[in-house]
């Protein structure tokens, strides 16, 4: 509205569908009617809407925007890296052979870590599961991993600085991510440039991030097909020594801000 009023070009960033996060997940239907309502007249009045992938630029044509743009998020490729030492991490979580599952994000509905529980209550492989991050689910997790049996292969380590992510990455064997819906996982492609390849479930967001059998694998909502997918990724060798180049190929930052400069100056400059 505001730059309708000032007879200025509006850009906006569609990362998910919010409304139907509020509405789904958050269980607040009548607060999800308004988001709706809000973000459809975003959506319809942007003179350009930029989003992340194919998934959701398929979902704003349906939704009536007037241009899209897809520029996929970026990362640091300096800062997540292969070959950054974790023999503190090790140490101080006391890993000797196990594989190493990650997940890292919010603790939150939206993420559905029960099936992620669920899933590795099911494997026969030595493992450990990381679960970095903190949220209002931590509680009811460390209790339902508990009730599964699982408690000492799963360590919460709660929130941790996020110059540590980086080690945290280079320390799994595989990340997992069983969200319902995602916009495009940052934690995903900072993870494949680490060298580390992904299992998640098959939704919006996720399934436009990992390549399958090329950095990882997709699955149902169905904790044994997750297991299965799991146990899948950690037996492919091959998996890891792709991820890097696929996350320099289609994330790097040099393309993504060359994309984004490129928009600007054509919308500054009048055309």
């Amino acid at each position: 509205m505001a730059a309708k009023l000032k007879e200025k070009p509006s850009v906006v960033f569609y990362e998910y569908n919010w409304a139907y996060q509020v509405t789904h997940v958050n269980k607040g239907k009548a607060f999800g009617t308004l988001a709706s309502l809000i973000e459809n007249y975003v959506i319809k009045n942007a003179d350009v809407v930029v989003t992340r992938n194919a998934s959701l630029k398929n979902e704003l044509q349906l939704r009536g925007a007037r241009r899209i743009v897809v520029i996929p998020l970026t990362f640091d490729e300096d800062v997540f890296r292969p070959g950054i030492d974790f023999t503190e991490l090790k140490e101080k979580y006391g890993i000797r052979d196990e594989k190493i599952l990650m997940f890292v994000g919010r603790l939150h509905p939206v993420k559905r870590l029960d099936l992620l529980l669920r899933a590795v209550q099911q494997l026969d492989q030595k493992y450990k599961l990381f679960i970095v991050g903190t949220g209002t689910l931590e509680n009811e997790l460390k209790e339902m991993a508990e009730s599964l049996g699982v408690a000492d292969r799963v360590l919460f380590t709660g929130a941790v600085p996020y110059s540590e992510v980086p080690k945290f990455m280079n320390l799994a064997d595989l990340m997992v991510m069983t969200s319902s819906i995602e916009g495009q996982p940052s934690v995903l492609i900072e993870a494949l440039s680490c060298g580390t390849p992904a299992v998640g479930t098959n939704v919006f967001g996720i399934r436009d991030t990992i390549e399958e059998e090329v950095t990882g694998y997709l699955a149902s909502d169905d904790p044994s097909d997750i297991a299965e997918k799991i146990s899948k990724a950690l037996e492919n060798e091959e998996l890891p020594h792709m991820c890097r180049s696929v996350a320099l190929k289609n994330y790097s930052n040099k393309m993504c801000i060359a994309k984004e400069k490129a928009l600007f100056e054509e919308l500054l400059s009048g055309h």
